[in-house]
């Protein structure tokens, strides 16, 4: 072969070889572009917090979940998730503007987004509902050494008992509270019999139980759970049953579901028990969330229920299409709306609870005055200062007639019988400075007359004691009374 044919030869396969590597580059670019053109197109979206609850419950996970599969939509990961009280206090959080999303009860939820009442103090309007899972049953175990099974034989025995319950700001300590004003109990008369309540977070209160440090712990959790079937395992115990008095209150104050759970489900309990449970509700703040994020959110839950059930096993029953069935409390967010109705699903009307009608269960106003001025009232536990430290106090809000939507404030100290009572203006309280305008005996009536002008400091806070007490209200124009104290 001659040196001619051999350069020849290399330059055929230099060519060819420039060939290949265009079409493979070419090939390589084709392949490239659509993923960099997805990755361009990935939405943006300022960054936004989803409020949820301790790590070792359902909630923490669950929202981690739910952030998970909407961030794989936008571009930086916009959706972080914290921990925080609990169904009471995370409506909270979110209307101050701490957090754009977050988990709740509905109940909490009408509340909050009302506002003026004694668990929130300004309305949160741009409050929507995503949607909600399956209930969370209140469970209340005790120790079977005890031998008490219902609240009421705890209240006879006056037993002193180490109870474990929720954080501040938690569901399982606010409905631990009303179970207990039920029968007139409180966290404080239970230190008095020689007991104690502790507020821990969920791992922290099965801690406690397995070490033998509290003799009663409540939750609201999926059943079976696998750490109370432990729990009941490591101590001879057994779930508390609630009467139908008290789940009928329950849900009529706070929109409980009355529901039991089966026997057989933990040890030592061959009977259903009767307790209540609520849905938990994902919620949106739309002054923070954008609608197109709440559809992304909303879809990702209702097709992701998989990956939801490998971040905590309490979706395993849930339903999508239940979503927005009877739970919610507030209206379900645009976007949601949308979505359910793109997939042909159905919406449950909204429950009203009994705090649509009566934002804080307990007074009403009775009449008496003029009809124009009866309304809905609420008597709230009040500290009314050392001077009136023995009674039992609330604070009343009426309705003004100089700025109608608008609520007049007064204080009304009610005393065990046969000790006075009294009515003071709020706007000297903060200073201790209370005045009685007209006393009288508890036992029967009760006038005073609010002075100076007309108080409209319907947001004023006066918080200490647990009781509430029914009082009949008269607002007579000349007069501005408070009346009859029962």
């Amino acid at each position: 072969m001659s040196v001619q044919e051999t350069s020849m030869e290399r330059k055929m396969w230099t060519m060819w070889l420039r060939y290949l590597l265009m079409i493979v580059g070419a090939v390589a670019m084709a392949t490239l572009a659509p993923a960099s053109s997805m990755a361009q197109a990935k939405k943006k979206h300022p960054a936004v917090q989803i409020i949820t609850g301790p790590p070792a419950g359902a909630w923490y996970p669950s929202g981690a979940t739910l952030a998970e599969m909407a961030n794989a939509l936008y571009d930086g990961q916009p959706i972080s998730v914290i921990t925080g009280p609990g169904g009471v206090g995370n409506p909270a959080h979110t209307a101050a503007g701490k957090s754009g999303l977050g988990i709740s009860y509905g109940p909490f939820l009408v509340l909050a987004k009302k506002g003026s009442n004694d668990l929130y103090k300004d309305p949160a309007p741009t409050l929507c509902a995503i949607g909600a899972s399956s209930p969370n049953f209140l469970h209340v175990i005790m120790d079977a050494k005890y031998g008490i099974d219902t609240i009421e034989k705890l209240k006879q025995a006056k037993t002193p008992l180490k109870i474990a319950t929720g954080a501040m700001g938690s569901t399982e300590q606010f409905v631990l509270k009303e179970i207990l004003a039920f029968y007139g109990v409180t966290f404080k008369e239970i230190d008095g019999w020689g007991g104690r309540v502790d507020l821990m977070g969920t791992g922290e209160r099965v801690d406690a139980w397995n070490n033998r440090q509290v003799d009663v712990v409540n939750s609201m959790i999926l059943y079976p759970t696998a750490a109370w079937i432990e729990m009941m395992t490591t101590r001879k115990a057994h779930l508390i049953s609630f009467s139908d008095k008290v789940r009928d209150q329950l849900a009529k104050d706070w929109g409980f579901q009355k529901l039991s759970i089966p026997g057989g489900v933990y040890p030592n309990t061959p009977n259903e028990v009767k307790t209540v449970a609520l849905p938990f509700v994902v919620y949106a703040d739309t002054r923070a969330v954008s609608q197109e994020m709440i559809y992304d959110i909303t879809k990702a839950w209702a097709e992701g229920k998989d990956r939801m059930v490998k971040g905590h096993a309490s979706h395993k029953e849930w339903v999508p299409e239940k979503m927005m069935a009877d739970g919610l409390g507030i209206e379900p967010c645009d976007a949601t709306k949308r979505y359910f109705k793109e997939r042909g699903w159905k919406s449950l009307p909204l429950s009203t609870y009994g705090s649509e009608a009566r934002p804080v269960p307990g007074p009403r106003i009775l009449g008496g005055g003029r009809a124009d001025l009866s309304a809905i009232a609420r008597l709230e536990p009040a500290g009314l200062g050392r001077r009136t430290s023995a009674m039992q106090g609330g604070l009343i809000h009426v309705p003004s007639r100089r700025a109608p939507g608008r609520l007049r404030t007064g204080i009304v100290a009610v005393a065990p019988s046969g000790r006075r009572a009294a009515a003071h203006n709020p706007s000297r309280m903060g200073r201790r400075r209370a005045r009685a305008i007209q006393a009288c005996d508890a036992g029967n009536a009760s006038t005073a007359a609010l002075p100076g002008r007309r108080q409209e400091a319907g947001n004023s806070r006066y918080r200490a004691g647990d009781r509430r007490r029914e009082i009949s209200l008269s607002i007579q124009p000349n007069r501005r009374q408070l009346g009859r104290v029962h």
